[in-house]
């Protein structure tokens, strides 16, 4: 039986794209984090850190370091096509479904500016050769994620269990004026993500490469 070969770090790393928080909605975000773990069943999900929070539009996973340059040039002109927009957060939620949860999330819209970002970024990661994303692209903020599938069971239980909607989180609106091409590697508490590369919205495609 062959084992599939880990990949190695000098010559892959593992990345995806996404919009950052600005420091009001992160705190926002943060805070709800604080309250839902106070719930009942809180300590059944692994939740995420308050510098770790973003919002998802394209996972790539192992990288050859090579596709870079590509890669960005191409997210690059993908981010320059769509003008600045504001999301705002609309609630807490079970992921993708409440009938069989994997995470605990927060919705944002309105979804419509952010899923035309997502199916460019999708367009772009394509044209450098990626795989086709098979899932529809769905506008979320991850919190946590749930342990395991007992964790599962406990988050659709009764009112004595895990009900994340019981939790209020305060308001927050944010611009999207940018992307980001995040690494990602992971650690004992958690995934670790590093800026690699800044993709202005509405600008002059070229890439603003991390200080």
């Amino acid at each position: 039986m062959k084992h599939a070969r880990a990949a190695d770090p000098k010559r892959t790393l593992r990345a995806f794209a996404a919009i950052e928080l600005d420091a009001a909605a992160r705190s926002a975000a943060a805070a709800g984090i604080r309250a839902l773990r106070e719930l009942p069943g809180g300590g059944g999900v692994r939740w995420v850190r308050e510098e770790a929070l973003h919002v998802t539009l394209r996972f790539l996973g192992d990288v050859a370091r090579e596709r870079l340059p590509a890669l960005q040039a191409s997210f690059a002109a993908a981010a320059a096509g769509h003008a600045r927009f504001e999301l705002a957060f609309s609630g807490v939620q079970l992921f993708p479904t409440a009938a069989r949860p994997r995470a605990v999330a927060l919705g944002i819209g309105p979804e419509a500016p952010l899923a035309a970002l997502a199916r460019s970024f999708e367009a772009a990661a394509v044209a450098c050769g990626f795989a086709p994303e098979t899932r529809g692209f769905r506008a979320h903020l991850t919190l946590g994620r749930l342990r395991s599938a007992r964790g599962a069971r406990s988050a659709t239980a009764p009112a004595s269990r895990f009900e994340p909607a019981r939790a209020r989180i305060a308001p927050a609106r944010f611009e999207v004026d940018h992307a980001v091409l995040f690494q990602s590697e992971p650690c004992p508490d958690g995934s670790r993500y590093t800026a690699l590369s800044h993709f202005p919205l509405g600008a002059v495609p070229g890439v603003r490469d991390h200080p």
